[in-house]
Formats: C-alpha cells, structure tokens, sequence
C-alpha cells in the first residue's frame, strides 16, 4: 500500500521556482523604485534627515538646542538644500540618547552618511537572517538565499532601509532579545531590549504582553 503522504520536506520544484522569482520580482521592483526616487533620497528627502539632525546637534555642540525647531530647521537648510516642499523641519524627535547612535554619521556628508547607514541596515538584515537560522529551516529547504531574499522582498523592510529609518536596528535588537529569552539569558535579553528604548511605544507593550 503506498502513502499519499510527503516523504520530503522539500516543497515541490514548481512551487520553489515560483518562490523565488516572486522574491527576486519583488527585489527587482525595490531596486527600480530606489533608483527613480534617488534624486529625492539624496538630496534629503528621506526620514534619515531628522536622524542626521540629530547626530549634526551633538556634533556642532547644540544638544541643548536638540528639540529646537529654528535649529534643526537651519541645519537642514544647511546640509539639504533642495527640499522645496518643506517649510519647516523634519524634527527629530525621538529620545534623546538616540541622537548618539547618528553622532558618528554626522561628521559625514549627507550622502555619505546615508550610504553607510544604509549598509549598516543591509548588514543588520543579514544578521537576523544568520541568528534565526536554526527557526527558518522550513525557508532553507527551498534555497539558503530565501531568507535573506525574503527580507529584501518585503516591501515594508524596503520603505524602512531606503528611507534611513531605525526600524532595522530595533528588529535586530528584537532578534536578540528572543534569542536570549529563549536561552534563559533574561539580564541579557532585558539589555537588548533596553536598547531599543528609541522606540519605547513598541517595546514597552511587548515588555507587559511578556
């Protein structure tokens, strides 16, 4: 009598295939996107310009002007010229410890500083994809790329690296801390998630769920 059930864990050849050319579909229209929007990223656009304000206070001795509005605003006008729709900043205002983070990026150029930070969050996207290894096994039996391709793929986590954000660094922290947690490192754990107080509306609230 012969089983109907799978023997394999493998998925099959058309479904793998499909997979990875949605992935890669997915990657390619990111990569599109970027390049159409470039003009606009680099010449400060981009959510990285309230970060880089941050980082461009401390670095010229203004942190007690760091929620200034006026001086945020001249900054900007400084190093982002060519915004003509904003009249105003694009305030940073995350906790103040954060602004520490983009304090090394701010004796960079702007596009030089968003480049790197961009490769610090490419690089943070690899390291999750290598610490949940073990957990996306399921992932890996259709390609060893597909974690890495799903991350990319994802348009959210897209939007997040282009736009300069610190979505990427608070994921990774998450990351950790799970890693952590799940091997009864609990002061550790705590640590990660200590750090990933600048965006205290996220973690908190996982913080009493736990």
């Amino acid at each position: 009598m012969y089983s109907v059930l799978p023997t394999s864990n493998h998925p099959p050849y058309r479904i793998k295939a499909a997979i990875l050319v949605g992935l890669a579909a997915m990657l390619a229209i990111h990569v599109a996107l970027f390049f159409s929007w470039r003009a606009e990223i680099l010449n400060g656009y981009a959510d990285f310009t309230s970060f880089y304000t941050g980082g461009k206070c401390l670095q010229e001795g203004l942190r007690l002007q760091l929620y200034d509005l006026e001086t945020q605003f001249r900054l900007q006008r400084e190093f982002a010229p060519n915004v003509a729709i904003r009249h105003g900043p694009l305030a940073f205002n995350h906790p103040a410890f954060e602004a520490l983070i983009f304090l090394p990026l701010a004796f960079l150029s702007y596009t030089t500083a968003y480049w790197t930070w961009v490769a610090v969050n490419l690089l943070l996207l690899v390291g999750v994809s290598v610490l949940v290894g073990h957990d996306l096994a399921q992932l890996r039996n259709i390609s060893r790329a597909l974690p890495v391709l799903a991350l990319l793929g994802f348009f959210p986590i897209f939007v997040a690296v282009i736009q300069g954000q610190d979505s990427i660094l608070l994921l990774f922290l998450f990351v950790l801390a799970f890693l952590n947690l799940r091997n009864r490192r609990d002061f550790i754990a705590g640590a990660c998630l200590g750090l990933g107080m600048f965006k205290f509306q996220l973690v908190i609230p996982f913080l009493l769920i736990y």
